[in-house]
């Protein structure tokens, strides 16, 4: 082997290890423009620190570059999610959605901001105009009387929902910069202003039912949510603290608050 290709096998092993190591950086180095560092005690602080997080959604909706970990906002994937309600109630049933993209988190507008130095705590309120679902389904159970044994594809629409969350964090100093880690994470829907789903191969290719259950569905969509509300709140939960948790841990809080 000449010297002149060990040299180049040399340079290309350098180039691919390292290289691919600057593809997922453990945080966010430099501070992005559009985020405001918002003075602790100034008179508009928490108009300052709702617009930042508005700022998030509408920059990052294609994902924060670097991150492996939060990727596209939206639409915002989701590999799985299960659904199980038991109950004397209008509905009772298993339901597994896989393959969920959830659009429409880009428009949502931040309404409330408030931070709690001495509690350390953030309480948060959203505003979505709308969000679409798709997903695949598979469903077993009843719903408003009707029983249900299906899979295919399932769409819904959720229009004016407002999201309250309340988050508790600890301070965490990393190289030379102040991260606020989530250790308690609380989402409630306060309220939404209509429901629409709709689920293809509800009844294994018998369209005349499939419609009627579907018109059922979405003219008492408000029962229908009231009584999957529980099971709704959870998954949204379940989703939204996995990824606030890894925006928090990749961008310094000193980004979003003065000599924090």
């Amino acid at each position: 082997m000449t010297e002149k290709v060990l040299n180049f096998l040399i340079f290309y092993v350098i180039t691919v290890t390292f290289g691919g190591m600057s593809q997922a950086a453990t945080y966010l180095a430099e501070k992005p423009a559009f985020l405001t560092p918002c003075p602790r005690n100034g008179p508009n602080f928490n108009k300052c620190f709702a617009s930042n997080f508005d700022a998030l959604f509408r920059e990052y909706k294609n994902g924060i570059p670097g991150s492996k970990d939060v990727k596209s906002i939206d639409p915002l994937p989701v590999k799985r999610v299960t659904i199980a309600q038991d109950g004397k109630g209008p509905v009772s049933l298993n339901a597994e959605l896989t393959n969920m993209l959830i659009h429409g988190g880009a428009k949502a507008q931040t309404t409330k901001a408030e931070w709690k130095e001495k509690d350390t705590t953030l309480n948060l309120e959203f505003f979505a105009p709308q969000l679409k679902v798709e997903s695949d389904y598979k469903v077993d159970g009843r719903i408003l009387s009707l029983p249900l044994n299906g899979h295919g594809k399932l769409a819904f629409i959720v229009d004016k929902i407002t999201m309250a969350i309340n988050i508790k964090y600890k301070l965490r100093q990393d190289h030379g910069v102040q991260f606020a880690d989530i250790v308690e994470f609380h989402l409630d829907i306060k309220e939404i202003g209509g429901f629409n789903i709709k689920l293809e191969n509800l009844f294994n290719g018998q369209k005349d039912l499939e419609d009627a259950a579907n018109m059922t569905f979405n003219d008492n969509w408000r029962d229908l949510y009231e009584a999957l509300k529980p099971a709704i709140r959870q998954t949204c939960e379940a989703v939204l603290a996995n990824r606030v948790k890894a925006v928090f841990k990749f961008i310094p809080a000193s980004y979003f608050i003065e000599s924090l």
